[in-house]
Formats: structure tokens, sequence, C-alpha cells
């Protein structure tokens, strides 16, 4: 049975916000329900016609452009965003904003060139921990929010774990290399990471003999790598294995050994020969198959949980692969697209624990201590070094269990109270910032700021009376109050969304 998109916030008879072990099934099972991309396709959605649904959404009276687009397209494109990104991309409006978050801005040379001489520094003294600590800071405060998602994205792709690496400084250098050719073309991307040691080290394939050819090489190649669950019907794992012979890790080095290689001809998607390593990269990121491979999953990432959407569905962004264009530009024309910032999209993605806590950092503008951060993700299921297998991370309801949720709420809760060891953001200043005196408007504003006051009306109804209650105590002063009514806010089902 297909997974099924999300559904909407906002279309259902609320519960009141209570925080129990229950609320979670909000958020997998009533609030999660929607039709699959098939469904819709065979009853011939307008929205859903291929071309229609990836052609440009231009803004009109019917689906105009409103605050909680604009938050929706800085959480996709990044971690959501502060009171003052949240209001420029609303007054600068779709096209602008866009332009903006899809271009590496002026001051990113001398952002990168600071962290990049902090990475090995991390990496050698404090190991994956102070890698990951590292990685987090830069999401934090980084002005091109959308190079980090898109090297978390290609960290979980290509699934190399730090731990079967066993060296954090080789790590690094593979993240920075996966960095600089994370926006360009399918066959750059898969060229640079087969020739890093890395991904071999990570896979446990660091020795290619001609006498024992690595099928399980060829197996996971195919399949985690290029083509998903198709790959062994297009190509065989024996053959692939064969391509590979001849090469080596020694001493977290890769080495070619001539006498290991196995000279003879080998058949691989159609084409036939002494095919080298090069020539299957290049077969294998030139296929239609691998281009729909990597579109399906960039969706699921930006897009969507719906889980492997149909070729014929994401043919019209997998074409632009086919025509050799660069992963940036199948990202700017999905960002633009009418699919997603239709209803189907929005919210239909359940937030993985880094898309949790960076989203509360950069709305409320707060750069947290990182190493705690780094174990309390683990704890709920991302450790941002380790993949947890040769998959990747999962996703979409894979995050969220009774024991994940009741953790989540708990990080959330701290980060935005400032309980040990977080820092507290301080809400009087935000609410300042934002022009806001009126202490009876907070309530609003804050709503805005996390929701864009998007919410159901029975649960907004809920809170503004829990807010009179909160102020009809005389002892708490503006900062308390805000606390304890944020407290109420991010017990939506809602705040697990993005």
């Amino acid at each position: 049975m297909q997974a099924r998109v999300p559904q909407r916030v906002g279309k259902e008879k609320a519960r009141h916000p209570g925080f129990c072990r229950d609320e979670w099934s909000l958020v997998t099972g009533r609030k999660m329900k929607r039709q699959t991309i098939s469904h819709a396709m065979e009853q011939s959605t307008p929205e859903l016609n291929p071309d229609r649904a990836w052609a440009a959404y231009s803004p009109s009276p019917e689906k105009p452009w409103t605050l909680p687009k604009a938050g929706h397209l800085l959480r996709r494109i990044g971690w959501g965003g502060n009171w003052q990104e949240l209001q420029k991309a609303f007054s600068d409006g779709l096209e602008k904003t866009v332009d903006r978050l899809l271009r590496r801005p002026a001051e990113w040379e001398a952002f990168h060139q600071e962290f990049d001489e902090l990475l090995f520094r991390a990496a050698r003294t404090q190991g994956e921990v102070g890698l990951a600590a590292w990685w987090l800071r830069r999401m934090m405060v980084t002005p091109y929010p959308l190079e980090e998602k898109l090297l978390l994205f290609w960290h979980s792709h290509f699934a190399v774990s730090a731990r079967r690496v066993g060296d954090p400084l080789l790590i690094s250098d593979y993240l920075q290399k996966l960095r600089k050719v994370a926006f360009a073309s399918w066959e750059e991307i898969l060229t640079e990471v087969t020739q890093h040691p890395a991904f071999l080290l990570s896979a446990g394939a660091t020795a290619h003999r001609r006498m024992q050819p690595h099928t399980a090489w060829g197996k996971y190649f195919l399949t985690y790598i290029g083509f998903g669950s198709e790959g062994l019907n297009l190509a065989s794992a024996e053959e692939v294995a064969r391509v590979w012979t001849g090469w080596f890790v020694v001493n977290k080095n890769i080495r070619f050994v001539p006498s290991e290689r196995d000279s003879g001809p080998k058949e691989i998607l159609g084409h036939k020969g002494d095919l080298q390593v090069t020539d299957l990269v290049r077969l294998i990121a030139r296929h239609p198959a691998s281009h729909a491979h990597i579109v399906r999953k960039l969706a699921r990432c930006f897009v969507s949980d719906a889980d492997h959407p149909a070729d014929e569905f994401v043919a019209p962004l997998a074409g632009e692969l086919d025509r050799g264009a660069p992963i940036s530009r199948v990202l700017e024309r999905m960002f633009r697209s009418r699919w997603f910032f239709s209803d189907e999209a929005y919210r239909a993605k359940i937030k993985s624990p880094v898309e949790l806590a960076i989203g509360i950092c950069r709305t409320t503008s707060v750069v947290q201590p990182t190493a705690p951060l780094v174990h309390a993700l683990s704890a709920m299921g991302q450790d941002l070094c380790n993949p947890p297998t040769f998959e990747g991370w999962p996703g979409g309801h894979a995050w969220i269990n009774p024991h994940s949720y009741l953790a989540r709420k708990s990080l959330a809760v701290n980060l935005l109270t400032g309980l040990a060891p977080y820092r507290a953001p301080d809400f009087g200043q935000l609410a300042q910032t934002a022009g806001i005196t009126d202490i009876d408007r907070l309530p609003h504003f804050y709503l805005d700021l996390f929701y864009q006051g998007d919410i159901e009306e029975a649960s907004r109804e809920t809170l503004l009376k829990q807010w009179k209650q909160l102020r009809s105590v005389a002892t708490r002063g503006p900062d308390e109050l805000a606390r304890e009514f944020i407290r109420e806010l991010v017990k939506l089902p809602e705040f697990e969304l993005v």
C-alpha cells in the first residue's frame, strides 16, 4: 500500500492541544490522511496533471501570495525564518524571494572560509561529535540555508557513516567535497563521491579482486545509489562488481592494482566492452531511470512525504536531468511549481529532528550550544554523522512514534524556555523588534511567528483562552507569560509538520 500524502492541517475539528502520549497519532494518523498522488492522477485532478503540477505557480486573487505560503517556502528551502525574514519574504513576493533563496549570497564566501577553518579543528579534537556540532552550528547561522539542507539530502542518499569510516578528518573532507558539487549535475556528484575513499570505506567495499568480484557491492550500487528498487531489473550486480575489480582502499586512500583488474568484456545498460568505473558512473548518471529515482527522492525531501510517486508524475523534472541540467535547475523548477505551493504539499512533511531543532533556533534567532544538541538529536533517531542504514534516514512517519514524539516535544520546550543546557530566547525583544508593544497582541504575534497564523480555529480559541488565564495571574511578567504560552503552542500537532 502506498503511503499517503499528509492532509493540510486546519481542515478538521481540533483537539485540545494537550501534551499526552497519544497526541502523536494526530500527526501520523487522522492529521495525515490524504489521497495518494497515483490516485489523484487516476482521477485526473488538474493540479496533479504532471505538466500542470510542475508548471510555475503564479499568485492570483484565487491563490494569492500569503504569509503562510512565505513560511512554507522558508521551511522547505531552509529551516524556517525569524520574523524579519518572514516579513521580507511576504513583502518581496514569490519571484524575488525564490531568486534570493536559490542564489549564494555575497557574504557566503567569508562565512564559508571562517567555518572551513573550524571544521577540521573540530573533527581533529572532538571526533565525530565535534563534526556534528560544527555542522549544526553552521545550519543555525548560515546565510545560505538551502546549501546545508541539500548537503544533508545527499549525505542521507549516499549514507556515508563516520562510525564505519573510522576517521573524522576523512569524513570531514568527504562532506566538504560533496558540498562543492551538491548543486551540480548528477554525473558530477556521482563522480566525486565514487572517487572518495570514505564512500568505499563506509560501504565495506575496500577490496575488489579479479577472482572475487564484490557482488554485494554491485547490488548496493545499483539499488541504493543508482536506481532504487528497480536497479537489479536494469543491470547485473555481477557485471557491476566486475567493473570495480582492481580498486582498493589502502591506508584510507583509493589505489588501483592493475593485476587485480578483470579486463574481460562486460555488458551494462546495453553497453558492451571493457567498461571502467568512469563508464559505469556515466551510464548510470545519464540513464532516465536514475534521473527518476533522484527526482523522486528530492521531491520526497523538499515537497511531500508521499512515498514513491509514479514515474509519469516526476517525468517533467526528470526530463531536466535527461537534458543534462544541474540539480540546481531541478530544485528551482520544484520550488516555483504549482505542486510545491498546492494544498496537497502544504504541511505535508514531518519534521526531521534536525529540522525541528534548527527551525526553532532560526525562528527565535538563538544560536544554541550544539554539543548537547548532537546527543539529543541522536536519541531521536538522527545521529548527524551516521545515517542508520545504507538507505539513509527513512524520514516521513518513521520520525514519529510515542517515544520519539514525547522526546521531540521535550526538546522543543527546552529550546524555547532555556532549560539547561540551552539558552532562553528573548521573546520580549522579538516582539519589540516586530513593533509589538501591546501585551494583548503578543499571543497573535507568537501564532504568526510560529504558524503564520494558520491553525485550526478551535485551537486558536483554546490558546487565546489560555492566554487570558495566564494573564489573570498578576505575578507573571511578560517574559514568563510568553514562555508559558509558547509551551502550549508547541503542543499543537502542526508544530511537527514542515
